[in-house]
């Protein structure tokens, strides 16, 4: 089973705050986002909204990229990708360098 780990976006605050889905939080102003159960090359957590790096292979050559951590169709994805490029496993090696929120 995942475990269903959430951070919310205070945009009065201007502050992250952590949760899990046992607990109690007023909605209202939060932007909730969604653990994925995966960690970054560094051990970070990766929630969605945030802004990873990676390397993307185009005609033989590595290109670093970033892109954002969305949920769509049923599973966590990078948005940019031009393809269904979906995030899993160990093989995934991102490193998170921020968020939407945060800039």
């Amino acid at each position: 089973m995942r475990e269903l780990k959430f951070r919310a976006w205070d945009t009065k605050r201007k502050q992250m705050f952590f949760f899990e889905i046992d607990d109690t939080i007023s909605i209202g102003y939060l932007k909730i986002m969604q653990f994925t159960g995966l960690q970054d090359k560094n051990g970070v957590d990766i929630y969605e909204g945030d802004i990873v790096e990676h390397n993307k292979i185009m005609y033989n050559n590595s290109i670093r990229k970033s892109d954002v951590i969305v949920f769509e169709e049923g599973c966590f994805r990078l948005k940019k990708s031009t393809s269904l490029y979906i995030i899993c496993g160990n093989d995934f090696k991102v490193e998170v360098i921020g968020n939407i929120h945060e800039k």
